[in-house]
C-alpha cells in the first residue's frame, strides 16, 4: 500500500519498472510487468513476474482516518507528513493494520518542515515516551542527491534554494532535519535556539501548606515543574489560562520572577477541572511565592476558573476605557482580545529578542510552533498550527503583559546606605 499528498501514479510506475521484469506478450509487444487501474488507483502485478498477484493500493491522506480502515498489508510507504492531530490519526490506522504473525513494515519518507511534531515525537526523537520501537531513521541531505554523486539534482538550484531560508529553515528542507521551528515561525528561530542551550529544565514538584508554611517539595510524578524556589521580599506574577478540564486545550499556570524576569514554576494539564487545578496548581503557587499578583485569562470558560480563585486577596484587575468619557471601570481578571492578545506577543517577542529573560526549555519549545498564519482581512497573526497547542506561550505572555502593565517600584538598600559627617568652621554644626 502507498500513501500519497499528491499523485504518486508515476513515481509508483518509475520505481516498478526499475524493481520488475518486462513481459512479452502473444503479439510480441514488450510490455511492464504490471497493470494500472487509474480509476481505482491500483496497481496489480501480472503472473509470471516476482509477486503476481499482489496489488499496490494509492490513498488520499486528506480522505482522514476513515480511508485507511480494512486491509491487510505487507508494506506501507507515506509519502509526506500529514500534519497535526488528523495526520497522527492516520498513522495510528495504519499501525493498526497487521495481521497475527505477519510483519508490517512502514516506510515515512517526508521534509521535516513542521517543526517538533507528531513525527518528531513517534518516529525520530530517542528520548520520547512514545516512541515507536524498532524504527530506523536516516537524513538525506539534497546535497547527497546531486548529478555528481548519480542524483538528478543540480547544484545551482540548491544553492538558489539554499538563500530563500533562514539558517534552521534551510536545515529541514535542503539538510532534511528536524528543527523545533515549523515553515513562517512568528518568533525569529535563532533566538529561541540559541536561548535553548541555556533554558532550565527544572525539577517535578509540589507546593503544601505545611503547619501555615507553604513549602516545596520534589515529587516525580507532579505535573508542576519547579525552577526556582522562592526569595523572601521578592515579588512575583502568576498567569493562569485555564480549560475545561475535558481533553484538547490545557490548563496552564506559570509564575515569574519579576525582579529578573525568570520563569520559575509552571503547571500543565488537559484533564483537570478549573476547580480542581486552582486549589491543587494555581493558589499554592501564587502562596508560596510571596502571594504573587495573579492574572486569570477569562475568554470561554474563564468565568469558572475565575469563581475557583475569586477568595485570593491579590487578583489582577484590568482597566476598560470609557470612550466618551475617558473614565476608567475596573474589571477583574485578563480578557483575551485582538489588541490584547497582540499586547501579550508582543512582550514575549520583547523579551525574547533583547534576551532579559530566562524562559523555561518547554516554554521555547511551544514557542517554536507559534507561526504566522493569514487572516480573512489581510495580514497575519500569531498562533499555533493544527494539532498544536499555545497554552504555556499565552500564560506566559500574560504573565509578561501584567509586569510590564504594573512596573515594579524599587527601595535603595538601606543597610548598604553609606553616609560620611564632617564639622565644617565657624558654625560646628554637623553636615553630610
Amino acid at each position: 500500500m502507498a500513501l500519497r499528498l499528491k499523485d504518486q501514479g508515476p513515481v509508483i510506475q518509475e520505481a516498478l519498472s526499475r524493481m520488475l521484469p518486462y513481459t512479452r506478450g502473444k503479439d510480441g509487444q514488450i510490455r511492464p510487468g504490471w497493470i494500472y487501474h487509474k480509476q481505482s488507483s491500483v496497481f496489480e502485478i501480472k503472473k509470471g513476474v516476482p509477486g503476481a498477484g499482489s496489488i499496490i493500493r494509492l490513498k488520499q491522506q486528506e480522505d482522514g482516518p476513515a480511508a485507511f480502515f480494512g486491509g491487510r498489508p505487507l508494506w506501507i510507504w507515506v509519502d509526506e507528513e500529514k500534519a497535526g492531530m488528523v495526520g497522527e490519526q492516520i498513522f495510528n490506522q495504519l499501525m493498526a493494520r497487521t495481521t497475527p504473525g505477519q510483519r508490517l513494515h512502514i516506510y515515512v519518507t517526508m521534509t521535516p518542515e513542521h517543526g517538533f511534531s507528531w513525527t518528531y515525537s513517534r518516529l525520530y526523537d530517542q528520548e520520547s515516551k512514545t516512541l515507536i520501537p524498532n524504527v530506523f531513521t536516516h537524513e538525506v541531505s539534497k546535497w547527497d542527491l546531486t548529478k555528481e554523486k548519480g542524483g538528478y539534482i543540480d547544484r545551482a538550484s540548491i544553492i538558489l534554494e539554499e538563500d530563500k531560508y533562514d539558517e534552521y529553515e534551510r536545515a529541514a528542507r535542503v539538510a532534511g532535519r528536524f528543527m523545533p521551528m515549523g515553515t513562517s515561525p512568528f518568533f525569529r528561530a535563532t533566538r529561541i535556539m540559541k536561548q535553548m542551550e541555556e533554558a532550565p529544565r527544572g525539577v517535578p514538584s509540589v507546593i503544601d501548606n505545611v503547619n501555615g508554611q507553604w513549602k516545596a517539595r520534589e515529587k516525580e510524578d507532579s505535573i508542576a515543574i519547579l525552577f526556582q524556589s522562592r526569595k523572601s521580599g521578592h515579588e512575583y506574577v502568576v498567569a493562569w489560562d485555564p480549560s475545561s478540564g475535558v481533553g484538547g486545550d490545557s490548563s496552564v499556570v506559570v509564575a515569574f520572577h519579576r525582579h529578573t524576569l525568570a520563569e520559575v514554576y509552571h503547571a500543565s494539564a488537559d484533564r483537570i477541572l478549573p476547580d480542581e487545578f486552582a486549589f491543587k496548581y494555581v493558589i499554592p503557587a501564587c502562596r508560596y511565592f510571596n502571594d504573587a499578583k495573579l492574572a486569570v485569562e477569562i475568554n470561554g470558560g474563564g468565568e469558572a476558573a475565575l469563581d475557583a480563585v475569586r477568595h485570593y486577596d491579590n487578583l489582577y484587575y484590568r482597566t476598560i476605557h470609557d470612550k466618551v468619557t475617558i473614565e476608567g471601570t475596573q474589571k477583574i481578571g485578563w480578557r483575551t482580545t485582538d489588541e490584547t492578545r497582540r499586547r501579550l506577543f508582543d512582550c514575549l517577542n520583547k523579551c525574547l529578542e533583547e534576551a532579559t529573560w530566562k524562559p523555561s526549555f518547554e516554554l521555547l519549545k511551544q514557542m517554536g510552533y507559534v507561526i504566522k498564519k493569514p487572516v480573512d482581512r489581510g495580514g497575519f497573526r500569531p498562533d499555533h498550527p493544527d494539532g498544536k497547542h499555545d497554552d504555556h506561550v499565552v500564560a506566559a505572555g500574560i504573565a509578561l503583559a501584567v509586569h510590564f502593565e504594573e512596573p515594579m517600584y524599587y527601595w535603595p538598600p538601606v543597610g548598604r546606605i553609606a553616609a560620611r559627617w564632617e564639622t565644617r568652621e565657624p558654625s560646628g554644626s554637623l553636615v553630610p
